[in-house]
């Protein structure tokens, strides 16, 4: 299965109501890690450090995308960069899987290469879990 077709939306304040994001080159899933709390004590036997597990972060999103001057959906992730959470989804080709999540949009970053069409690059911090359906 390659990408192509895979579409990244942010809902529009509508509950269910979603907004799909023109120009979408990629969609780049952070890896979800786990705290590592030190946990060692003056009673652990030998010099090692132990640890134990402690809250999960479900990572991070980066989505590149073209830029298209003007482009209604790309002036609402621009918008949605508020700070506050907001309910995305991505649609994998054929509608084969989607995964539901909730995200605050940190930054959207351009780059205007001297041989290529002008990039965003979004990164989306994801706030609880993520669902796969």
């Amino acid at each position: 299965m390659i990408g192509h077709g895979t579409q990244f939306e942010i809902e529009t304040g509508t509950p269910g109501t979603y907004t799909a994001i023109d120009g979408v080159l990629s969609v780049d899933f952070g890896s979800n890690k786990v705290d590592a709390l030190d946990n060692t004590d003056m009673g652990v036997v030998g010099s090692k450090r132990t640890y134990e597990g402690g809250l999960e972060n479900s990572g991070d999103v980066t989505i590149k995308i073209n830029v298209k001057p003007g482009n209604a959906s790309q002036t609402f992730l621009f918008t949605s960069k508020d700070g506050a959470a907001h309910n995305m989804k991505v649609i994998y080709p054929g509608n084969v899987r989607t995964k539901s999540f909730s995200g605050i949009i940190l930054s959207i970053d351009e780059s205007i290469p001297d041989d290529k069409l002008p990039t965003y690059t979004a990164k989306v911090q994801i706030s609880g879990a993520v669902t796969v359906s």
